[in-house]
Parts: structure tokens; C-alpha cells; sequence
């Protein structure tokens, strides 16, 4: 398994990537992949994430929701969640 100290920092690691998306620091901005790594973090149990996704999904059409959703499933699947 792992340490709290791993799981907090893989949390904040997807905050982060979703940050990135989303504001587009040091990537192309895609709101899509900001949501995916926003919910990712938020179903792990980070709350801020959980407040950024749901603010982005709001400016996001239903087929970018639905894309984002498939790939935080095929993420989770192949990552044994």
C-alpha cells in the first residue's frame, strides 16, 4: 500500500496537472483533461479539486463532460480503482 505521505502527494499531483489544464501553464489549456485530473484528485478526497471541477464543469458542453467521464473511468480502470 501506500504511505499518507504518497497519497498526498499523488493528490496534489493531479490538483496540479488540472491546474495546468486549465490554465493552460506548460500546456495547451483543455478544459477536458483539467476536469479529468480535477475529479481524479476530488474522488481521492480532495475537496479543493472537488470545488474546481464543478466550477469548470459549468463552462463545459455536455459532450466534454461526457468525454472527461470516460476518461477518469478508463484512468481508474487501468490504474486498479
Amino acid at each position: 500500500g501506500q504511505s499518507d505521505d504518497d497519497a498526498t502527494a499523488h493528490l496534489d499531483a493531479m490538483n496540479r496537472l488540472g491546474t495546468m489544464y486549465e490554465l493552460g501553464r506548460g500546456v495547451e489549456a483543455d478544459p477536458v483533461a483539467a476536469w479529468q485530473w480535477y475529479t481524479l484528485a476530488a474522488e481521492r478526497g480532495l475537496d479543493a479539486a472537488a470545488g474546481r471541477r464543478d466550477l469548470l464543469a459549468a463552462t463545459l458542453s455536455e459532450q466534454q463532460l461526457a468525454d472527461a467521464a470516460a476518461a477518469v473511468a478508463a484512468w481508474n480502470a487501468a490504474h486498479g480503482r
